[in-house]
């Protein structure tokens, strides 16, 4: 019997790591045949587009990892690097005129603004999620960090709470980023998180949500 295919989405919270196999969420799903287009330090953006070129091959289910705002995209040029895209946070692959233009964002952006536009977009994707009729969950991993998902540009955040609430049969509860700061390893493995009971307890939850999600 054929397993549903389930889209994965994200950062590198949501990416494996071949150097430590089986120990990522994403490689506990047994009832999935798992298409990962994770991959880390993908920007919202990147993460978007990844996610519509998934749902290209009809997958069953999809789960979105979402990240903080404000890094940037750079067309990848670099033979051995895999991927269309590099950004911001791979900056021992960027180039002196890449590295200057994130200082120069870094110094002027308005993050307040960024944060804002990240926050609407995030709800549009959720909304096109719903709109297809496909069972979905998301974190929103270190942007929940970040701005606690909910934009600070106005004293009045009762429009923006609601548009979220609408989505909270789809969230899940445990956030892979909030894992101790100083528990986490930022280069091996990948995926940050060397908790065997968290990256089980976020495989639980990922499947339990999809089996019982409404359609």
């Amino acid at each position: 019997m054929t397993k549903p295919r389930l889209l994965i989405v994200g950062d590198s919270f949501f990416y494996p790591d071949v150097a430590f196999p089986g120990q990522h969420w994403s490689e506990m799903l047994p009832n999935y045949n798992v298409d990962n287009r994770a991959y880390p330090g993908n920007s919202i953006n990147i993460i978007q587009l990844s996610l519509l070129e998934g749902l290209k091959a009809n997958p069953a289910a999809v789960v979105v990892g979402f990240t903080n705002p404000g890094r940037i995209e750079f067309k990848n040029t670099i033979d051995n690097v895999p991927g269309q895209w590099i950004t911001s946070l791979h900056r021992h692959l960027l180039n002196s005129d890449q590295k200057l233009m994130v200082q120069m964002h870094m110094a002027l952006a308005d993050y307040n603004l960024i944060n804002f536009g990240a926050f609407w977009q995030i709800l549009g994707i959720l909304h096109f999620l719903k709109n297809l009729n496909i069972p979905f969950v998301y974190s929103p991993g270190t942007f929940q960090l970040q701005v606690q998902f909910t934009p600070a540009l106005t004293d009045n955040n009762t429009v923006t709470n609601a548009e979220i609430a609408q989505f909270d049969k789809h969230k899940l509860d445990l956030n892979l980023s909030t894992y101790p700061q100083e528990l986490q390893q930022v280069q091996s493995p990948i995926f940050h998180v060397p908790d065997p009971i968290w990256q089980s307890g976020f495989a639980n939850e990922v499947m339990t949500k999809l089996k019982t999600l409404d359609i």
